[in-house]
């Protein structure tokens, strides 16, 4: 991931103990407390999902496709959320509770939850390890984020442990048979659109072109979620300064929203210089295409000193990820295990 910080990172470790690193959901809204779909909130702590989901489909004897989340949470973190469950289960929910696991309220709803019904997630990280000089330039990369705004860049964790999720995908796109599951295998080829997404932001940050408008760029308007091509650069990018709009980058299907001009030559090279074209993506109905913004704002945004180092505080929309605002302060930013991934990862074409 390209930085677009015009600061040197500081050298810092992250998530040395599980709450360094705190998640809390928040969601779409709270369950209206009638229904027929238990709603739990729990918190679990240095927890995998994996283990989230074995606990549960034992201790309350369920199918694992009777549980509902709006996204996966980090393993090694302390991270808050909502469930849903069959309501029958109610009365036994003590059987999954201990240390690691905590059911903190209990409501219900009409609906059952699912992947990405929620605003986004709220962070409390500490960086630890953290030389006292290099505190204030921290604090300083942190005050310059408020301004430009981070990279809407997919983390590393979107394409699996050493890649090997994004390297099924490639295979998927090629025509190569795989034995996977129909989740397994649209992970693995949203992984590729993501690949080319963030390709495609990177050459915009590496030729100054982040915070620029361009003409023929597909840009959104924060507020009303129009979608429309800028054809007045210069009028789009006073828009876009004042945090009005913002320009949107590709999520390769045949349903994407066009660039136009030089933007869609950019977008094209992209393409290209991965070996793929459009027709890859038409014969894959799990890819229909659309466009994602290439930055988000980060809201309650806060910096703090620490023993050993600092912490910080920022809120993102769903589809996120914590890994690249991290990338712009530290150095070295840890993997997580499982990440939050709370999706839609695309935005409206």
């Amino acid at each position: 991931m390209v930085r677009v910080s015009s600061g040197a990172p500081v050298n810092g470790r992250l998530k040395s103990e599980p709450e360094d690193f705190v998640v809390e959901e928040i969601p779409d809204a709270e369950p209206s407390g009638n229904g027929e779909h238990l709603y739990i909130w729990v918190e679990k702590r240095n927890l995998p999902v994996h283990q989230l989901m074995q606990r549960l489909t034992r201790g309350l004897n369920l199918d694992a496709r009777e549980i509902g989340s709006a996204g996966l949470k980090d393993a090694r973190a302390v991270t808050r959320q909502w469930l849903s469950l069959p309501a029958r289960v109610e009365s036994r929910l003590a059987a999954i509770e201990d240390d690691a696991l905590k059911v903190l309220k209990v409501s219900r709803d009409t609906t059952r939850l699912r992947t990405g019904h929620l605003q986004g997630n709220r962070f409390v990280i500490r960086v630890r390890g953290v030389a006292e000089a290099d505190v204030a330039r921290a604090r300083s990369l942190v005050e310059g984020l408020r301004a430009t705004g981070i990279p809407n860049y997919f983390g590393p964790q979107r394409f699996g442990r050493d890649g090997n999720t994004l390297a099924m995908g490639r295979k998927l796109i090629a025509g190569e048979m795989l034995k996977l599951n129909a989740m397994l295998s649209r992970l693995a080829l949203s992984s590729v659109q993501s690949a080319l997404f963030n390709a495609c932001l990177a050459a915009r940050v590496v030729d100054g072109l982040y915070a620029r408008v361009l003409r023929g760029d597909v840009i959104a308007d924060r507020k009303l979620g129009i979608v429309s091509v800028a054809i007045d650069a210069a009028v789009e990018e006073e828009r876009a300064r004042a945090g009005r709009v913002v320009t949107m980058g590709p999520m390769f299907g045949p349903k994407m929203r066009e660039a136009r001009h030089d933007v869609a030559v950019r977008e094209a090279a992209v393409l290209t210089s991965a070996g793929l074209d459009r027709a890859a993506f038409a014969r894959k109905r799990e890819l229909p295409g659309t466009r994602r913004p290439y930055r988000l704002w980060l809201d309650d945004f806060g910096f703090d000193t620490a023993d050993d180092g600092f912490v910080v505080r920022f809120e993102l929309p769903a589809g996120g990820y914590a890994t690249v605002v991290l990338n712009e302060i530290i150095t070295e930013v840890a993997e997580a295990d499982e990440v939050e991934d709370d999706g839609p990862a695309q935005s409206p074409s």
